[in-house]
Parts: C-alpha cells; sequence; structure tokens
C-alpha cells in the first residue's frame, strides 16, 4: 500500500471517527444534563391534557366533566410540582387553577406573563415560561394556560425552526463546509509532502555511489528539509570514500606490480648464481665469494621488501600510538646522527650536522620520532646520494601570538622545533610534491630505486601523531629539504 493510499484511507478513517465522536459526546453529555424540562416536553404535558380533557365530555354530564378535569390538573400538578396550571372559559373566567387562585386576572396581568416568550424558555430565574393550550367543551373553547420557572428548563436546549425542507440547506451547506475545509488543506499539505517524499525517494533510487551526487533541495529548516541535508553530505561522504576506495585500490594494484618487479629481479639474479654455483662454473676461489656476495646482497634487499610488507600490515592493523613525555630532542638526534657517519664516509658523502648543544625539551614518543627521523635520513642516502652531500639539522623556532604579546607574557614557553634533512639529489618534480607524503608514492623516476614509498607516509603518520607537520621543499638537482615541525606542548 502506496504512502497517498494510507493517506487517503487515514482522512476517511479520522472524518468519521471524528462524527462518531461528535455525536456520542453529543449523547453523553446530554444525557448528564437531562434534567429539567424543555420545550417540546411541555408541549406534550399540555397537548395530553387538553386531549384527556376534551374526552371527558362524551360520556360525562357536564357536573362531572368539571370535577374530572379538575382532578387531571391536580393529578398533573402532583407530578410536576413546580407547574402550574389553570383553566379559562371562552369568556376568560377562570374555571379552576391549582395554586388554588380564586380572583380573575386583569388584562394587563394576563398580558404580561406571555410577554417575552420564546425567550423566558432559556430565561432567567425569576422568570416563568408560559405556554396555553385549547379544546372543546360543549362546542364552546376553553383555554389551558400552563406556568413553569425558568430554572426548572433543561439548561442546554436548541431549537431549529424551518418552514420548508430546502431551507434546511441552509443550515447543512455552512456545516458541510465548516467539515470538509480542514480535510481539503490536509490533503494539501500531505500531497505537497507526499510529492517532497517521491522526489527524496527517486534521488536514493537514483544515487550511484560511483558518480551520481545527490543535489536536494536544502532551503529551510523542517524535517524533510534536514533529511534531504543530511542525505546531501551522506552522498558526499560516499563518493569521497569510494574515491579514497578506488585510488587505494589503484594503489594496491601498483603495489604488487613494483613487488613483482622487485622481486623478480633478484630472485633471477639469485637463481642464476645459485645455478652457477651448483653446477661449478666459476673460475676460483673469488669468482664463489663475489657470486655469494651477489646473492647474500640480493637475499637481504628481498627480506627488507618482505619487513616493509610487514611494516604496511602493522600500520593498518595498529594505527600510529605512543606515549608523549618529556625528551631531550637534541641528545637524541646526536646519538641517532652518529649510526649514519660511516655510512654516510663509506658512500663518500658529505655531510653537515646542525644539533644545537644547549638542550631542547619536547613532549614526544622517542621510538616514534626516531623510527620518522631514520625514515628521512634513510630517504636522503638512498635517493640523494648521487648529490654527494647529507644535512641534519635541528633548531627551536618561538611561537608567540598576539594574546601573548598584548598581555606581556612570556612567549618562551610556546616554541616548535623543526628537524630537516637536506640532500642535494635529482629532487622532486612539482606535480609530485603534493602527493609525495602518500603511500606507495615515490618521486621520480630518478628517485626510483629498492623501497616501496611507504617511508615519507610513516613520516607524515608520525607528525601527525604529534600534533605537528611536515613540510617540503626541492628544487631539482640543486637540493630536496624535508622538515618534520613538531610543538613542544
Amino acid at each position: 500500500m502506496n504512502l497517498k493510499t494510507k493517506l487517503w484511507l487515514m482522512v476517511i478513517t479520522a472524518s468519521f471517527t471524528g462524527l462518531v465522536l461528535f455525536i456520542a459526546s453529543i449523547v453523553i453529555m446530554g444525557s448528564l444534563t437531562s434534567r429539567g424540562y424543555t420545550h417540546e416536553s411541555l408541549n406534550q404535558i399540555g397537548h395530553q391534557l387538553v386531549e384527556d380533557a376534551g374526552n371527558q365530555a362524551l360520556d360525562l354530564k357536564r357536573g362531572e366533566v368539571d370535577e374530572r378535569i379538575q382532578s387531571l390538573l391536580d393529578l398533573t400538578r402532583d407530578e410536576h410540582p413546580q407547574m402550574s396550571l389553570e383553566w379559562f372559559s371562552k369568556e376568560g373566567t377562570l374555571q379552576y387553577a391549582t395554586n388554588q387562585r380564586k380572583e380573575p386576572y386583569a388584562f394587563d396581568e394576563m398580558m404580561e406573563r406571555f410577554v417575552g416568550m420564546p425567550n423566558k424558555l432559556w430565561g432567567f430565574d425569576d422568570e416563568a415560561v408560559t405556554l396555553v393550550f385549547h379544546w372543546a367543551l360543549d362546542n364552546e373553547p376553553q383555554y389551558l394556560i400552563m406556568s413553569m420557572p425558568s430554572k426548572e428548563m433543561r439548561g442546554t436546549q436548541v431549537f431549529v425552526y424551518v418552514r420548508q425542507s430546502w431551507m434546511l440547506l441552509t443550515l447543512f451547506i455552512p456545516l458541510g463546509i465548516f467539515f470538509i475545509t480542514p480535510i481539503i488543506f490536509s490533503l494539501l499539505f500531505f500531497t505537497r509532502i507526499n510529492r517532497r517524499l517521491k522526489t527524496l525517494n527517486r534521488a536514493v533510487q537514483e544515487f550511484d555511489a560511483r558518480s551520481t551526487r545527490i543535489v536536494l533541495d536544502d532551503r529551510g529548516n523542517d524535517e524533510i528539509i534536514q533529511l534531504n541535508r543530511h542525505l546531501n553530505h551522506m552522498s558526499d561522504r560516499i563518493l569521497d570514500q569510494v574515491a579514497q576506495i578506488q585510488d587505494n585500490e589503484r594503489k594496491r594494484h601498483t603495489l604488487i606490480a613494483n613487488l613483482s618487479h622487485d622481486l623478480r629481479t633478484p630472485l633471477t639474479m639469485i637463481q642464476g648464481y645459485a645455478e652457477t654455483l651448483y653446477d661449478g662454473l666459476y673460475q676460483d676461489d673469488k669468482e664463489i665469494r663475489a657470486y655469494s656476495e651477489i646473492v647474500l646482497r640480493r637475499s637481504r634487499y628481498m627480506n627488507k621488501l618482505l619487513q616493509k610488507l610487514l611494516e604496511i600490515s602493522r600500520m593498518d592493523m595498529h594505527p600510529a600510538r605512543g606515549q608523549l613525555k618529556r625528551t631531550n630532542l637534541s641528545e637524541q638526534l646526536r646519538k641517532l646522527a652518529a649510526d649514519y657517519i660511516v655510512i654516510l664516509e663509506n658512500y663518500g658523502m658529505s655531510f653537515a650536522i646542525e644539533i644545537p648543544e644547549q638542550s631542547i625539551e619536547v613532549m614526544i614518543d622517542p621510538p616514534l620520532m626516531e623510527r620518522a627521523v631514520r625514515n628521512l635520513i634513510e630517504n636522503a642516502l638512498q635517493y640523494g646520494r648521487s648529490g654527494g652531500y647529507m644535512g641534519l639539522s635541528l633548531r627551536k623556532v618561538i611561537v608567540a601570538d598576539a594574546s601573548d604579546r598584548n598581555e606581556g607574557r612570556d612567549s618562551q614557553r610556546h616554541y616548535e622545533v623543526e628537524i630537516s634533512v637536506t640532500d642535494k639529489g635529482p629532487g622532486i618534480p612539482v606535480e609530485k610534491q603534493e602527493i609525495i607524503f602518500e603511500r606507495f608514492i615515490r618521486g621520480s623516476r630518478a628517485r626510483e630505486g629498492e623501497g616501496l614509498g611507504i617511508g615519507l607516509s610513516i613520516v607524515k603518520e608520525v607528525a601527525g601523531f604529534h600534533k605537528g607537520s611536515v613540510r617540503l621543499e626541492s628544487k631539482p638537482d640543486i637540493h630536496t629539504t624535508f622538515t618534520l615541525v613538531i610543538p613542544s606542548h
């Protein structure tokens, strides 16, 4: 069942239920307030009395008729104690009164009793409702005047007087307009809601996570507009995530291709030299040693690749986590630089180590920081060796904001440290400098070699863990500098 059908059923059910409840409430409330007389009930009593009085003259003599009529009036008076009944002849002579009145009425006194009718039916407590009835006795008209205090009348009475049946339309048409108008407005409102929901449903059905972006009207602040806004944002996030997944898939294919290439070459070499040694196709022990060194070097290279793969797996399963503590970064970098001096000398590279003598203390995780700096140094050794130079520097940069200067506070408490590693290799093209810190990205063909392109992405993750950053400055064939920026607090 669609929403439109449900809407029609709801409107019809609500209208019918409302009508039933309206009638039921009238009946219940009327029964609770039904004490007292109505114009209709007084008319019934009066007409019954004059009918019974007229029937008395059929079988009785005149004297007996008078007594019987008086008995009828007294009996009715006993049943309705607040009621007053008076019998008048055609000359206006008072024949009998249940209130025992004997003196005749003056004309003005009699007229006053009828003044204000029928308003007295719902008048004040000190007014009396007066009705007159007539019958024939010996072909002479007789009159019965009935009086009832207004306080004995029912509190709720509705009178509708219609002279012709078609005039009921003047009542039913306005009532119909009264009941139909809110139904029409409700239908118009729900039709608009239904149209907006159909638009939303169609947009969701047509949404394609690979290409289509949901664009729904988000001007306003009702619930549907808020849902539209959330769907717009959701589609943007999904498309971004799909693009990221596709990019990761592309990088995964690149990684597999690189691994296939990087593993095939050393495996071929190892297999070739191993078969040479196995078949004894060597001239002397010097060749045996040379071939063995090649096999050993290629085996170590393959082991290094496998270690990088394990490192990638650990990074995905366990993001960078550590424990910050105040550390003398100057001392840590001096010890780390000492590990590479021999390597730099073996490579015939000049180097410049610029680390201040004074202590520079920062809140870092020492193992993570060492890992990041080693990646930068090994990156320079691997790709910048042709330039014959590597530089490592540490410097302290004071950071003072406007509030510090205005309030005269000591800005020495706020500083950053910058760890820079420089080489004079082939450099990184401008088009790749924006993506060089992503996984499996290597700077250029000139900088490609043994590696998977994850070292700089690890540096970026470590910088992010320390609420810092890493930046690159590269001029091809002149110098390339990576700077790791860490806040002191």
